[in-house]
């Protein structure tokens, strides 16, 4: 009789609670994994620019050169500068590129968790065609 109870076990389909249960794991692995390594950021930017907003309203326009979980890395890495004309007092707004700095920084990254949000910036864009001005300039 025992060895008919085996017989009978081995034979036995597996209950669909036991199959539901292991597939809905599965389901909450692949997300949890797709979490942890999704970077967040739009899939591209056709002037290969994106403008980064800090929450404490900072904005940076730069090429991502690379994103994990925690940080940005930016590469070319430009941003508004409010200048005032000493004779007319006017204030006016400037694009910068970063380097020009006394430690001259080469990239810059950010902590993702200090990110508003993330935009690609468009290649007819006033900042695009700023980019592409400063660029075409000769170096100091």
């Amino acid at each position: 009789m025992l060895e008919n109870d085996k017989a009978m076990r081995a034979t036995r389909p597996v209950h669909p609670f036991g199959l539901v249960l292991l597939v809905l794991i599965a389901a909450m692995l692949g997300v949890l994994l797709w979490l942890q390594f999704a970077d967040g950021l739009p899939a591209r930017s056709d002037s290969g620019y994106f403008a980064v907003l800090t929450n404490n309203g900072q904005a940076f326009y730069a090429r991502v050169a690379r994103s994990d979980r925690d940080y940005l890395l930016l590469d070319d890495v430009y941003y508004v500068k409010q200048v005032t004309n000493p004779e007319t007092k006017a204030v006016s707004n400037v694009l910068v590129r970063r380097g020009k700095e006394i430690h001259a920084p080469t990239a810059m990254a950010v902590v993702k968790s200090s990110v508003a949000f993330v935009e690609p910036i468009g290649v007819d864009s006033e900042i695009a065609n700023k980019i592409k001005e400063i660029e075409s300039k000769p170096e100091n």
